[in-house]
C-alpha cells in the first residue's frame, strides 16, 4: 500500500502554524514521526508531498526526519494543483496500484481503518484519495482521467470535481460499498492536532495518559478539542441553502431557471429576453454555456449589469426593443440563437404584441432551436395578478394559442404548488 503524506508548512491545511515537529510524546517524538511510524507498522510504503509557502529552518527538520526514515518526498514551494500532486506521484511510481493520501495532523482519524480496509484492492485503474479536509472527504480519481485534469485551465475549479461515479463499473460499485463501511466506522470522531491550543491540550493528555482510544475520546468530549466530526452518511444541503427555498415562489424561481436550462448546452447562443435583473442567466444559465445574450432597455438594467460586471461572466446585454422589427433585425445581426429564454415577461404584452414576439423569436432560432419560459395561470374572472399585466392566461391551451402558429412543436405544463395561488405554467417551443 502506497501512502501520499501532505504535509504543510509553516503554516499546516487549517492555514494555523504547523505542530507536527514538535515534542509531543514523553519521549519527545512529534506528530510527524508518530505518523511516519504508524503508516509503517500498518505496512505501508510512504511518499511525501512538502507545501512550502515560504522557506523557515521547519523545512529542513522535516526533511531531516524524512530522509531519516527512508522517505521519498517531493518539494513544491509554491500551491501545487491536486491534478498535478497524482500525476508527479504515478510518473515516479509507475507500478503504484493504488495511493492514499494522509494530512500529517489527523493523530487519529478513519484514515487508519480505511488505509486497512483497502489494502487487498489491487485494480490498476484508480487511485485512492484519503484526504481529510473540508470538501475533499474521500475524493475518488480515476486514474484514466488524469491527463485531461492537466489539460483544464488552472483556475478551473473541476479539477478537483472528477469523480468516477458516473463510470457505473462494477469495481467501483464495490468500492464504494467498502467506502460506506469507512464512513460508518466508530468512533465516529477525527482528531485533529491544526492549531498551538489543540497541541498543547493533547500534550497535556499524553503527559497523564497513553495513547488510547477510549480514553481520548472521553478526553475530547470533556475538553472540547482538537476533533472533528466524520462526515455524515449523506451531505446536509440544509447548510448551504439556510432555509432560501423556504416558499414556494423561492422555489419556483429556481425551477424557472432550471427548465430553461436543461435546453442549454455547451456553446450554444443562448438570448434571453426581458431579462431584468439578469439573475437566472448569471446563476444558471452560465453553467451551461459562456454565450449569453440579454435583452432589456430599461436603465435599472444596465446598472445592474455594469455593478454585477456580468461581461466578465459570459454575458452581454443589449438594449434594443424588443417590440419593434429594428429592434430585432440588431439582435439577430450577429446570427440566429440555440435557445431563447422568456420567462415570467409574456403577460406583460397585449395579445398582438404577444403574437409579434413569438414571431420574431422562431425566426432568430435556429432550426430545431428552442424557446423556453414560464407565465402564471391565473383563476377565471379574477382580478389581474398584476397592474403591469396586460394579457394574462387562465388555461394551458390559451398560451399555447400564441405559440402555435410559429413552432413546429408547442408543450404546456404546469406545476403545482398548494403555496401558491397562480400556478406557474411553462412552455417549451421547438422550431
Amino acid at each position: 500500500m502506497n501512502v501520499l503524506l501532505i504535509i504543510n508548512l509553516p503554516n499546516n491545511w487549517t492555514n494555523q502554524e504547523s505542530q507536527i515537529l514538535k515534542p509531543l510524546f514523553k519521549d519527545g517524538t512529534s506528530l510527524l514521526q508518530y505518523q511516519i511510524d504508524k503508516l509503517f507498522k500498518m505496512d505501508a510504503t510512504l511518499h511525501a508531498s512538502l507545501q512550502i509557502d515560504k522557506e523557515t529552518d521547519l523545512t529542513d527538520k522535516c526533511i531531516h526526519i524524512l530522509k531519516k526514515n527512508n522517505v521519498s518526498y517531493k518539494q513544491y514551494n509554491a500551491p501545487t494543483l491536486e491534478a498535478q500532486k497524482i500525476v508527479d506521484a504515478f510518473e515516479s511510481n509507475s507500478e503504484w496500484k493504488n495511493l492514499l493520501k494522509v494530512v500529517v495532523e489527523d493523530f487519529f482519524s478513519p484514515s487508519d481503518y480505511a488505509i486497512e480496509i483497502y489494502k487487498d484492492i489491487k485494480d490498476d485503474d484508480y487511485t485512492f484519495s484519503i484526504f481529510e479536509t473540508a470538501g475533499l472527504n474521500f475524493e475518488i480519481f480515476s486514474r484514466s482521467i488524469i491527463p485531461k485534469l492537466l489539460e483544464l485551465d488552472t483556475s478551473d475549479k473541476a479539477i478537483l470535481q472528477y469523480q468516477i461515479a458516473r463510470t457505473q463499473m462494477s469495481s467501483f460499485k464495490r468500492k464504494r460499498y467498502r467506502r460506506k463501511y469507512i464512513n460508518e466506522f466508530e468512533p465516529n470522531f477525527r482528531f485533529t492536532l491544526d492549531s498551538n491550543m489543540s497541541y498543547k491540550k493533547l500534550q497535556s493528555y499524553l503527559l497523564k495518559n497513553d495513547l488510547n482510544e477510549e480514553n481520548l475520546k472521553s478526553f475530547s468530549i470533556k475538553e472540547n478539542v482538537f476533533l472533528r466530526t466524520f462526515p455524515n452518511q449523506f451531505y446536509n444541503h440544509r447548510e448551504d441553502y439556510d432555509g432560501v427555498f423556504d416558499s414556494g415562489s423561492r422555489l419556483q424561481f429556481l425551477e424557472r431557471g432550471l427548465i430553461c436550462k436543461r435546453h442549454i448546452f455547451r456553446d450554444d447562443r443562448v438570448l434571453d429576453i426581458c431579462s431584468g435583473d439578469m439573475l437566472l442567466p448569471e446563476l444558471v444559465y452560465t453553467k451551461a454555456s459562456k454565450n449569453i445574450t440579454c435583452v432589456d432597455n430599461s436603465q435599472t438594467s444596465k446598472e445592474v449589469f455594469e455593478k454585477n460586471q456580468l461581461a466578465k461572466k459570459g454575458i452581454r446585454l443589449l438594449d434594443h426593443s424588443i417590440l419593434e422589427v429594428d429592434g430585432w433585425d440588431k439582435i439577430r445581426k450577429d446570427g440566429s440563437y440555440d435557445v431563447v429564454t422568456f420567462t415570467a415577461g409574456i403577460e406583460h404584452f397585449i395579445e398582438e404584441d404577444q403574437h409579434f414576439l413569438a414571431k420574431q423569436i422562431s425566426m432568430s432560432l435556429k432550426e430545431g432551436g428552442y424557446l423556453v419560459g414560464d407565465t402564471c395561470m391565473w383563476r377565471p374572472n379574477c382580478v389581474p395578478g398584476h397592474w403591469q399585466h396586460k394579457n394574462e392566461f387562465y388555461s394551458e391551451e390559451q398560451l399555447a394559442l400564441i405559440f402555435k402558429p410559429y413552432f413546429s412543436e408547442v408543450e404546456v405544463f404546469l406545476s403545482d404548488y398548494c403555496d401558491m395561488p397562480d400556478l406557474p405554467l411553462y412552455f417549451v417551443c421547438k422550431k
